[in-house]
């Protein structure tokens, strides 16, 4: 990662201040999650401690219960905390407690506001229930003897690689150049190889994932920090890892390079085109079907009249894509991840149609939906709404042992000092290391809700900061900082009046 001078950054945040819409990756709430400041790491704080006692068997050691803390400080901070003179004018939604869902304090948990990223905790609860954790996209080839045309079909990995498999990254997990040579070896018969006998044409088919590839509810300056939501990508479709920016076709480029892969394990140069492959259903690429089985050698010239799937690959387990798509708060693997949710579940290729399916699968989880609207599932569309209870549960849920399907949700959280889009937040406070929470960046409201330690026990908390002018948070993000320090105890300076003011003089009296 090249490093900027500190002008270089003042100078990055005021150009993202003045336009508007999302303010970066939500790095450090304020910054893109592409920058950071090489601070050193704090010590991560561990696990909380058991109590000392002799569990039976599969009976889990328990924590302090909720009853040893004293909801009073944590209601005597809130009110403090959204009279500060820092949040006039902004609307609060909030809500703390245990794991249980026993309150601690709130203000309006039930007032759904613009959310931001961390709608994409709803994303990645449903997309784990519906799939489970090991669940992986798949990438099918399929080839028409008759035609003569290779088909590259798109399920949903757009972390692929350029290269050979590597398990060992979630970036090319499934490599192109492994594809390319599986997809040669399964048409050679007799050492005949079919693609290098004549000129064939290589068709990129994405029409699984629909043809609403950009939402029209996403702001014109916005666009920059998501990419075309298509199915099939390198990179999530960035022009450049790490670099701000996508490519206008994603899949496109995908087809350039697996031709490029062709050609070097053996095949002829190929005719690039998009098209439909007739094969791109739920029933091939749905990640909770079963593969499809392939066609290889003699068998593919006896298959004459339609196209018959000869190779695939499978992207990374989704816990992995999860956690990358939690750590850096990436808006294209959120829309990816929302739109084969409502593949699965049968509904249109669609922004809208995703949101509804997402809500529909936390619904499942036993979460209450109250005034939640998820125009979309990354956060990135302004009108999506979201309550702080609603937050919270979904982290709760998380929790549950009922759910063991979620954890990862929970498990890819950012530090507080650490790592992600947290990294550069809360340093020297006592939420280092205490603190986890999904960030939400907008120029209309600002969020986070996670998990803390508090007094050896985990709770749960999420909050939502909107309402104020757009394009100007104001001294809003800072005070959220200082109320999650002084959650954790550190020290505060609330008050309903700025301290910093000059008063206004009293006009003096005359005899």
């Amino acid at each position: 990662m090249k490093r900027r001078s500190q002008a270089g950054i003042s100078a990055l945040i005021g150009a993202l201040v003045l336009g508007g819409g999302y303010i970066g990756a939500d790095g450090a709430d304020i910054v893109p999650g592409f920058f950071t400041f090489d601070k050193p790491l704090p010590r991560v704080q561990p696990f909380p401690t058991p109590k000392a006692v002799s569990p039976a068997p599969n009976e889990a050691p328990q924590f302090e219960s909720v009853s040893d803390l004293d909801p009073d400080f944590f209601k005597k901070l809130t009110k403090s905390f959204t009279s500060d003179y820092r949040m006039k004018d902004a609307k609060v939604s909030w809500w703390i407690g245990d794991l249980k869902g026993i309150e601690l304090a709130s203000a309006n948990p039930e007032l759904a506001l613009s959310s931001a990223s961390t709608t994409k905790l709803l994303t990645a609860a449903a997309a784990l229930h519906d799939f489970g954790s090991e669940a992986r996209a798949r990438t099918l080839i399929a080839w028409d003897e008759k035609t003569r045309r290779l088909f590259l079909i798109g399920g949903g990995d757009i972390l692929l690689g350029t290269g050979a498999d590597s398990s060992k990254d979630v970036f090319g997990y499934a490599g192109l150049g492994t594809l390319a040579a599986d997809t040669v070896k399964a048409l050679t018969a007799d050492s005949k190889n079919a693609l290098a006998d004549a000129p064939f044409t290589l068709v990129v088919d994405t029409s699984w994932f629909g043809e609403e590839i950009i939402s029209n509810a996403w702001r014109p300056q916005d666009v920059q920090w998501v990419g075309p939501i298509q199915g099939l990508g390198i990179d999530t479709g960035l022009i450049e890892r790490g670099k701000a920016g996508y490519l206008d076709d994603a899949a496109g480029r995908v087809g350039e390079i697996f031709a490029a892969r062709l050609g070097e394990a053996g095949a002829a140069p190929a005719k690039l085109e998009a098209g439909n492959s007739g094969l791109a259903t739920t029933e091939f690429l749905d990640p909770a079907q079963p593969l499809p089985e392939l066609v290889k050698g003699k068998e593919v010239s006896s298959a004459k009249g339609q196209p018959v799937v000869v190779a695939l690959s499978e992207g990374a387990p989704f816990s992995q894509v999860a956690r990358e798509m939690l750590k850096v708060s990436d808006n294209t693997l959120a829309e990816n991840f929302g739109r084969l949710v409502a593949l699965h579940r049968g509904a249109k290729p669609t922004f809208a149609a995703a949101g509804q399916e997402v809500m529909k699968a936390v619904e499942e989880l036993g979460v209450k939906l109250g005034e939640t609207k998820l125009a979309g599932c990354s956060g990135l569309a302004h009108g999506t709404r979201i309550p702080a209870r609603v937050l919270a549960d979904v982290v709760r849920t998380a929790a549950s042992p009922d759910h063991p399907e979620l954890r990862p949700v929970l498990a890819n959280l950012p530090v507080a000092g650490a790592d992600g889009t947290l990294k550069d937040s809360y340093g020297n406070t006592a939420a280092a290391g205490n603190l986890r929470g999904k960030t939400g960046t907008l120029s209309v409201s600002n969020s986070l809700a996670g998990t803390l330690v508090y007094h050896n026990q985990v709770l749960a908390y999420a909050l939502v900061i909107s309402g104020y002018t757009e394009g100007n948070s104001g001294q809003t993000i800072p005070a959220k900082q200082l109320f999650f320090a002084g959650l954790l105890g550190g020290k505060t300076d609330f008050s309903p009046t700025n301290p910093a003011a000059t008063p206004t003089p009293s006009p003096s009296s005359s005899s």
